[in-house]
């Protein structure tokens, strides 16, 4: 029924059409964690935040579908979300201030000492930035990698960590000099 009255225009009703689309394919998925699929209804879903949908689209997704989970599920819902607020709050220089749903969900995967899954997305996010819709610069990959790695408490993951910054894009001698510096500091 949304679907039909979407294609009749009723567009007073595309946003809810679009939390039903994205509940279906988080209920309906193969890779999704059982305990979703069975406890999820649409009345808890309404209740649940924006950030907390995108937590929830990624929980209990294996690495070998982690990327694509992002890519098809978490990532569109995160730009939908975020041009709906740009067009909310007509404040675009306060939300591009405003980290992404994915740089903090990147954070509190970090801080669980979950680098591994911070590696495997940041690698994604670096690999072309034009074609990549992950991140939305170089800033802020730099940015987000170099939290995650200070946010690990975990003293057994140096190798990770060096495997983060050599996936970052090309810096300066002395300004990777320094961050070095601050990472080894940071986890003695």
């Amino acid at each position: 029924l949304l679907d039909f009255a979407n294609r009749k225009g009723v567009y007073e009703l595309q946003r809810f059409h679009e939390d039903v689309s994205y509940l279906h394919q988080l209920i309906y998925s193969d890779d999704s964690s059982p305990e979703i699929n069975s406890s999820l209804s649409l009345v808890t879903w309404e209740q649940f935040s924006d950030y907390e949908k995108f937590r929830l689209m990624l929980k209990g997704v294996k690495e070998e579908n982690m990327i694509a989970r992002l890519h098809n599920m978490a990532i569109p819902f995160m730009q939908d979300r975020l041009q709906d607020q740009v067009a909310d709050n007509h404040q675009t220089t306060e939300h591009n201030k405003a980290e992404s749903f994915l740089v903090r969900w990147l954070k509190e995967t970090a801080s669980e000492n979950k680098l591994d899954i911070c590696l495997q997305v940041i690698e994604e996010g670096c690999s072309d930035f034009q074609s990549n819709s992950l991140f939305k610069d170089e800033v802020e990959v730099i940015d987000c990698a170099l939290q995650c790695i200070y946010l690990c408490t975990s003293t057994d993951r140096w190798s990770t960590m060096a495997a983060i910054l050599s996936k970052l894009p090309q810096m300066q001698g002395v300004c990777f000099f320094r961050i070095m510096v601050c990472v080894i500091i940071n986890q003695i």
